[in-house]
């Protein structure tokens, strides 16, 4: 997907600020701006809309690609996000209701629980106050390969069963003259990723949040800041680290084998563009270092 130029002051902050690594202040930039004459501001703006129009003939081609390929609701994910704004300016998504009651009126067979969320609806039947998601997945993290292979091998097993109910499902409904059914709904959960994007592999738990979860569960102090965790965190001796660090190590380079190999199914199964997207989404939470 096409990257957008951003604003005018954008265009002249990278070419003024070449090497910039977070060293200044915004404030600091925003003076120098102000302090170019009119010329100057009229050359970066010029430069700024030719970098504009170049971006919006690129997003109409990636659009028409995406489109073309059966694509165009993971582009108004991709370009708009997931909320309000792909509802709004995605005239599918706009009909997802409609397409859910066509759905339910035809009886269209349910897509299995993913294995996370056969896990969260465990967690809620036995700890009722465990809502969050974030806490869900901070437990979901927290189970061995085995544990989470129960939930994994429960989802795929249905996932088998419901792709057949699927064809069984069409059959019936070509058979009695539905077919204009089966092309409808067959334009939106054909585009349903497969079993593959759910498995993606799960970041290792950070060497920090092994130390608070032991921690916490010890003396019951789940209440207190984050700052006090990564004040005790720095105050450990590196033997001590060495405890959490180890775990980390070895389970990073199993997440790593897994991950590559994620990727390569991804890529294969024509979905490389939604590999790139949760990538990306989740990439600041992942890398993040606790020195």
């Amino acid at each position: 997907m096409p990257k957008h130029p951003g604003t005018v002051f954008h265009t002249f902050f990278a070419d003024a600020f070449p090497g910039f690594s977070g060293g200044l202040r915004t404030q600091e930039h925003s003076q120098k701006w102000q302090q170019l004459d009119d010329a100057q501001k009229k050359e970066y703006t010029q430069q700024y809309h030719e970098k504009l129009v170049n971006y919006r003939q690129k997003l109409q081609e990636w659009r028409e690609k995406m489109k073309d390929g059966g694509h165009e609701k993971m582009a108004a994910i991709l370009e708009f996000g997931k909320g309000w704004r792909s509802s709004t300016y995605a005239p599918e998504a706009r009909h997802d209701q409609a397409f859910r009651q066509l759905a339910s009126e035809n009886e269209k067979p349910k897509y299995p629980t993913p294995a996370f969320n056969r896990f969260r609806q465990y967690i809620s039947s036995v700890s009722p106050e465990v809502v969050k998601v974030q806490e869900c997945r901070r437990l979901w993290s927290n189970l061995s390969t085995d544990e989470q292979k129960k939930y994994k091998d429960a989802f795929h097993a249905e996932y088998v069963v419901y792709r057949q109910k699927m064809q069984d499902w069409k059959a019936q409904l070509i058979a009695d003259g539905r077919k204009g059914v089966v092309n409808k709904l067959e334009s939106v959960y054909n585009r349903v990723p497969p079993p593959s994007v759910f498995d993606k592999p799960t970041y290792p738990v950070r060497p920090i949040d092994r130390f608070r979860a032991e921690t916490s569960t010890e003396n019951d102090e789940d209440n207190l800041s984050e700052n006090h965790w990564l004040s005790m965190w720095r105050k450990l001796s590196p033997a001590e680290k060495k405890k959490y660090t180890e775990p980390f190590k070895a389970d990073m380079v199993e997440y790593r084998e897994e991950l590559a190999e994620w990727k390569r199914n991804m890529i294969v199964n024509g979905h490389e563009e939604l590999m790139n997207f949760q990538l990306r989404s989740r990439y600041s939470r992942e890398n993040a270092k606790i020195a």
